[in-house]
């Protein structure tokens, strides 16, 4: 499968040369794949990212892999309750509030952006679970570790200038982040893209030094 799309993007690349530039995604993508279906590497992955959880003083746990009974093609690792982190009854049943579980997930995925550099590649709803923790506070179960990525020092520096910049609506600072991560003229629409507002609204903090949009200036409220 993944020869016959390399064979089809390479072949696409060739006869539209000027019109097709997608051909970096099947370079990224091919040799992830056989990594999915490589479950000692998934048990390597979750151990490694367990470690870096812990080290963060985060409060979310990877199922323990339970090597004497895993394989390459069978992976064995300790059952852990939890719902899906969008299921918002069973959050409200919890009695959970929804700014911590938005915190805490937050927490999770930016320690493994900014700190470790090590990122979960597949954060969907079902792999990122939820459950009351013995302390009353929410708790996450990460599940699903069979595709990772390790990103260099650079881009994870670079990366963390770029949202310092767009939290600070530091234009400048922006396009300098952006030029550093290969984006040129598009980096309004990588701003937008990161934070799900328009671009034009970044303008306006930076125009009035509001922190928040519409909140007039001097930090916002």
């Amino acid at each position: 499968d993944i020869l016959a799309l390399q064979t089809m993007v390479r072949a696409l690349e060739y006869l539209f040369p000027d019109e097709f530039c997608y051909g970096w995604i099947m370079d990224e993508i091919a040799p992830q794949l056989p990594k999915e279906l490589d479950f000692h590497n998934e048990a390597k992955n979750s151990e490694r990212a367990a470690e870096h959880i812990r080290e963060a003083g985060i409060n979310c746990i990877v199922p323990a892999v339970h090597w004497e009974a895993t394989s390459d093609r069978v992976l064995t690792m300790d059952f852990e309750e939890g719902f899906r982190s969008t299921d918002i009854e069973s959050i409200e049943k919890e009695g959970m509030n929804e700014h911590d579980v938005a915190k805490l997930i937050s927490s999770v995925f930016n320690a493994q952006a900014f700190c470790s550099g090590f990122v979960h590649c597949d954060p969907h709803e079902a792999n990122v679970l939820l459950r009351k923790g013995s302390d009353g506070k929410p708790q996450i179960v990460l599940v699903d570790h069979g595709l990772y990525k390790q990103i260099d020092d650079d881009f994870r520096l670079s990366y963390a200038r770029l949202w310092r910049a767009l939290m600070m609506a530091d234009i400048p600072q922006i396009k300098d982040a952006c030029a550093s991560l290969g984006i040129g003229k598009m980096y309004p629409l990588l701003a937008a893209m990161l934070t799900s507002r328009p671009f034009d609204e970044i303008v306006e903090r930076s125009r009035t030094g509001a922190l928040e949009a519409g909140s007039g200036g001097g930090g916002g409220s």
